[in-house]
């Protein structure tokens, strides 16, 4: 099959019982892909590119992880999901940084 895209992709995952695929792209977009329709479903955009993306064992979530310890997690239809430790009050941001933690 073929799709054009305007980017690379970079990252990629298959959701669990699913004909959905998950893309990341190196200007920073997750798309959703059915393969039964062939087309992108969904589409949004992230502070960062997405260098490697897993998917939750029952499919819900969408985790997209940053080269710097950036997470950002999503549900099948690309909504937010906000992440924060537990030190921290209200989330900043809307991803979560593991690299601060890390050097």
């Amino acid at each position: 099959r073929h799709t054009a895209l305007n980017n690379t992709i970079i990252s990629s995952a298959a959701v669990p019982h699913s004909d959905l695929l998950v893309f990341g792209t190196s200007s920073g977009a997750v798309l959703t892909f059915d393969q039964v329709e062939n087309r992108v479903e969904r589409e949004v955009h992230m502070e960062f590119p997405p260098a490697f993306l897993s998917i939750s064992h029952d499919g819900a979530i969408i985790f997209a992880f940053g080269e710097k310890g950036l997470i950002q997690a999503y549900d099948l239809s690309l909504q937010h999901i906000m992440l924060y430790g537990v030190l921290e009050e209200s989330p900043t941001h809307k991803y979560l940084d593991l690299g601060k933690y890390f050097k």
